[in-house]
């Protein structure tokens, strides 16, 4: 099988395992219409306005130094299940788009009203790459060992991780062992 089958074979499990594992968070139905007004009209306007990883659903940030360093954007799917993804650049020289699922553990721990999470995953990026005189496409998979803290009061998230990781191309092709990073997201 050649490096390009090889790509193409991970990245289509990658995305239907993605579009699995967001199905049934899109089926849910909607809170009925006297529950949302009771929580507009009772809502403190000091309160935080949810939780991050439940009711906030959705950040956007950046993240800096595992293979990717650039955009970064995270949807939970269930309370415990996430799905992220990072555009940005590799190394000096590079350019890629990543994607990973995730799975937070139990317990989560709070933490001054703030809850400080751990878990692991999967995930996998194309990257475009030029050294010198040579460039090539690169395909890297990942292990994902993450630690997490969200605030509550201002819904953010900080998250470090450490991502193992193998790199298919023509260039730069092996392991790396040592590699992480971390992520700073605001959550809505």
């Amino acid at each position: 099988m050649t490096i390009c089958r090889l790509c193409r074979v991970v990245l289509v499990c990658a995305l239907a395992g993605s579009v699995l594992a967001v199905a049934p968070a899109l089926a849910r139905p909607p809170p009925r219409k006297q529950e949302v007004h009771d929580k507009a009209v009772n809502q403190d306007p000091t309160a935080p306005q949810g939780v991050v990883g439940k009711d906030l659903a959705v950040g956007l940030g950046l993240s800096a130094g595992s293979l990717l360093s650039g955009l970064s954007g995270k949807l939970y799917a269930d309370d415990d299940f996430a799905l992220q993804m990072c555009v940005g650049v590799f190394r000096s020289s590079g350019f890629g788009v990543g994607a990973d699922a995730t799975l937070e553990a139990r317990p989560r721990w709070a933490l001054l009203r703030n809850r400080l999470f751990w878990g692991g995953g999967v995930g996998v990026a194309g990257i475009s790459y030029s050294a010198a005189n040579d460039s090539a496409t690169l395909l890297a998979v990942a292990a994902i060992v993450e630690v997490g803290w969200q605030l509550q009061e201002v819904p953010l998230e900080f998250v470090l991780e450490a991502r193992p990781s193998w790199i298919f191309g023509d260039l730069l092709a092996g392991a790396q062992v040592v590699s992480g990073g971390g992520a700073l997201r605001w959550y809505f």
